[in-house]
């Protein structure tokens, strides 16, 4: 039987063989020479850690699947280049100091030693050569020199905008950082404010992103799928409705103008801007105030409800008078925040409209058929016609859409045009660091 090797002490061991490593500088990739034959090359790099505190178990486990991809990679003769640095700008960092008391420079600066330290105890094989840390003026100098040059193009703009806001650590917040309708980070509840905001014209390129995606081939069918739906690009028509009694005009964008004719109420998004125009009802105040805390998702997932405005719209095709709602099912972020609402011919609206007893009135039905009596029609076929739709009854879906939109074009109420769900990239923080 053999004897056992020698215990194995880590800290002698890995500490020796670490010491090796850097005096060999073994992960180091230098920058390639020109004229030289050049070596298979691959890139690895994770998400840069917040110096808001020391390193955790995700870190861990995020870090070793990097390293085993590089070690991999080496194997089969790649030059792997794998950089570290440090996420040091922004809310986490900035929360940290101020519960120390101390300036957010000195804790992250503090924070980065820790953690560099702990990860060459680890032996994860980064190339420290190629180390950064984004609150260091070398580093966002080139971050500021890139925000100039798009907004010298029309890339970067100003806007007023509603946001989600936390009135404890008075900063905005992506939909990510609510949770339930409060701050993922001090737990107060978020609040919908008006402000004026920096975003990137992101819009710009939906459709370059689009037609790209075909050269994609070795992405998954499903991301590739993520990425359309992301993009949300549909075609349809803006359709003017407008305010009985003001003639405000009330846009909307729809991809079912056949539809028009079963519009029996109208539903604005709560932080529309017109709410406040239409009524001074604190009902409809609380509502809209309670709703700017929830994400979309929260919004999507919760029970359809919403208030009455007390004014109506006017249906352009018909000049019926029309209830206004507020919801929170109908989002700013996309279309024009505001909806013509079809009960018998979209799930959501009819679900609304039952919860309060609004009309529903089926207009398009298969041909030869009936519409289902239960339930909203919307599982369109390719041969549906129009009833109960005026001049249009009995006309193929397809082409009733295109006449409809020609006919409210003639007064100036419709265009066809193309939507999309993208919507341009909010950057605004207001914060000190960073």
């Amino acid at each position: 039987m053999t004897e056992p090797t020698e215990r194995y002490d880590p800290k002698a061991i890995e500490a020796k063989w670490q010491r090796v490593w850097a005096d060999e500088r073994a992960f180091a990739v230098e920058n390639p020479v020109p004229g030289e034959p050049e070596r298979a090359k691959t890139y690895v790099v994770e998400m840069l850690p917040y110096p808001s505190g020391e390193l955790h178990m995700g870190h861990v486990l995020n870090y070793t699947i990097g390293d085993v991809i590089c070690h991999v990679r080496r194997r089969r003769g790649f030059q792997v280049l794998r950089p570290m640095g440090y996420d040091s700008f922004g809310l986490p960092a900035e929360n940290a100091a101020i519960r120390e008391g101390r300036h957010p420079r000195a804790t992250v600066e503090r924070n980065i030693v820790a953690i560099r330290e702990q990860m060459k105890r680890m032996g994860w094989g980064f190339d420290w050569d190629r180390e950064l840390s984004t609150h260091d003026p070398e580093y966002y100098r080139w971050t500021q020199w890139l925000f100039l040059r798009f907004y010298e193009r029309g890339l970067a703009y100003r806007k007023e905008a509603l946001v989600k806001w936390c009135p404890v650590d008075q900063t905005v917040l992506a939909n990510e950082q609510v949770i339930d309708g409060h701050c993922e980070r001090c737990g107060s509840e978020v609040e919908a404010k008006s402000l004026t905001q920096w975003f990137f014209k992101v819009t710009d390129y939906a459709d370059v992103l689009l037609d790209e995606m075909s050269a994609l081939e070795s992405w998954p069918e499903r991301v590739l799928t993520m990425q359309r739906n992301w993009i949300g690009r549909s075609e349809g028509a803006r359709v003017v409705f407008t305010v009985e009694g003001s003639g405000e005009e009330l846009p909307v964008f729809t991809t079912r103008p056949d539809t028009l004719f079963g519009a029996t109420f109208f539903v604005l998004a709560p932080e529309h801007p017109l709410v406040a125009k239409l009524t001074d009802k604190e009902d409809v105040a609380e509502y809209a105030r309670r709703s700017g805390g929830r994400t979309a998702v929260e919004r999507a997932q919760k029970e359809k409800d919403g208030v009455f405005t007390g004014r109506y719209a006017i249906n352009p095709v018909n000049g019926e008078p029309i209830p206004i709602w507020i919801a929170d099912y109908v989002l700013m972020e996309y279309g024009t925040g505001a909806i013509m609402a079809v009960p018998a011919h979209d799930e959501r609206d009819h679900a609304f409209a039952e919860r309060y007893g609004l009309e529903i009135r089926t207009v398009v039905r298969p041909a030869g058929g009936a519409a289902p009596e239960r339930g909203a029609y919307s599982a369109h076929t390719e041969n549906e016609v129009l009833v109960d739709s005026g001049e249009f009854d009995g006309l193929p879906a397809p082409e009733a859409k295109r006449a409809i939109v020609a006919s409210l074009a003639e007064r100036g109420l419709a265009e066809a045009t193309i939507g999309y769900r993208l919507r341009d990239w909010l950057l605004s923080r207001q914060r000190y660091w960073g």
